[in-house]
């Protein structure tokens, strides 16, 4: 097969490639790799060379690293009875598919489903590397490792299961003290960010309490109320040491980060209160990247707003079928491009590659990231706002709460901080 001589670098999930290259050999598939689970025994099992020719090199000792260990042996019986060999070498941390002897991946990827959902770089290397150094040293190791028989597994399996259970329960209990902390740290980096920033309120800082509104409106419904004397959209902005007066446009959309829980949403802004919260934008006007205008819609996710705290559905004007889905990152000091998919048809569609590669080089720019944060993080005024729909508490569901607003790439952006 003639193909390009070129590397293929990945920073994304690279199991479509393993598919890819495991279909495509002909002879043999060695794969190297310390952890594994299901995933590796899906991916062989589309093999079309014999089970016999298919081999797994792996370190089994159990003091490789592998936290759940009965897993990874549960995983290596399951390829030992779909008729593939499994070897043992210590100190094992390659991870790399060979194919017939002469194309290779190498990368940081486990052959693990939880792998797929982290941030993982990969090298597809698309010479024949057949007489190289390197695929002589990987010779080397497997030929110093050992067959696992069916029975030491049994036996291990039988002996660690019940201690490494306990390992696995001391691991989950760590996971909220390890949320806990994560999330004290974002707060704190936030409100760094707050302190350094050139805006304060007119007259010093917002102290602001949920309550209901209105005592004789029906439905009721609650408003973030700032303190008496306080005004949301009077603000002073640094510049050169000397203070001035900066207003925020009255009745307008603008957006706000959660330093606590990293969450977004857009909310609306009177002098006193904020009583509409909204977390999609479908913005009407077109938006140009690289010179093509594009359709985009904003969403900001509820839940998961550790990993992405912003949607952006972008589709071409001039072929508004083929969709993508980008998730988005903001920091408070950094928007970070973490994931992208298609919606509604294949991500092997040519049309959908061309799109997001635009989009990846775009957001993967500084000049990219502040053109596209300047253009969505603007306020605005929706055509529909909806004013029946008076949701303030989907945002903010304690009672007291510290408003501030910082600026990125030149934006302002309200953060706030719940007190209780």
């Amino acid at each position: 097969m003639k193909m390009s001589d070129s590397p293929q670098v990945l920073a994304s999930d690279v199991a479509l490639t393993w598919g890819r290259r495991i279909r495509a050999a002909q002879h043999s598939i060695v794969v190297f790799t310390p952890y594994f689970d299901a995933l590796l025994k899906r991916l062989l099992s589309r093999a079309n060379v014999p089970a016999g020719h298919v081999v797994v090199v792996t370190d089994l000792t159990p003091g490789a690293g592998a936290l759940d260990y009965p897993a990874q042996l549960r995983a290596a019986l399951q390829l030992i009875d779909a008729g593939f060999e499994v070897r043992s070498i210590q100190r094992l941390h390659a991870k790399v598919l060979v194919t017939d002897w002469e194309l290779a991946t190498v990368g940081s990827q486990n052959f693990t489903r939880f792998a797929q959902q982290s941030r993982e770089t990969t090298v597809v290397l698309q010479q024949s590397l057949a007489d190289s150094g390197f695929l002589t040293t990987l010779r080397e190791w497997y030929e110093e490792s050992w067959v696992v028989p069916r029975e030491l597994v049994m036996r291990l399996l039988r002996d660690i299961e019940a201690d490494a259970r306990n390992l696995i329960e001391a691991g989950a209990a760590l996971v909220p003290s390890f949320e806990t902390e994560q999330a004290q740290l974002e707060q704190a980096r936030i409100l760094e960010l707050v302190q350094k920033s050139r805006y304060e309120l007119a007259n010093g800082r917002v102290w602001a309490t949920v309550r209901n509104a209105r005592a004789d409106a029906w439905p009721p419904y609650h408003s973030l109320i700032a303190d008496r004397g306080y005004d949301f959209t009077s603000w002073t902005v640094k510049l050169d040491g000397q203070p001035r007066q900066t207003d925020l446009k009255r009745l307008e959309m603008i957006p706000i980060l959660d330093s606590a829980a990293g969450r977004m949403a857009f909310v609306r802004l009177a002098r006193g209160r904020i009583t509409y919260v909204r977390t999609a934008v479908n913005w009407t006007a077109p938006f140009l990247v690289a010179g093509r205008s594009m359709k985009v819609r904003i969403d900001c996710p509820r839940s998961g707003t550790r990993r992405r705290n912003l949607v952006c559905e972008a589709s071409d004007v001039a072929a508004p079928a083929v969709r993508l889905n980008l998730d988005l990152k903001f920091e408070g000091d950094v928007l970070r491009l973490v994931g992208h998919r298609s919606v509604g048809h294949s991500w092997r569609n040519a049309s959908y590659s061309g799109l997001r590669d635009l989009w990846v080089d775009y957001l993967q720019s500084s000049a990219g990231i502040e053109e596209f944060v300047s253009a969505v993080f603007h306020s605005f005024k929706y055509q529909t706002l909806g004013i029946g729909t008076k949701n303030v508490r989907e945002f903010f569901a304690g009672s007291r709460y510290e408003i501030r607003l910082f600026e990125f790439a030149g934006t302002p952006i309200l953060t706030s901080r719940m007190i209780y």
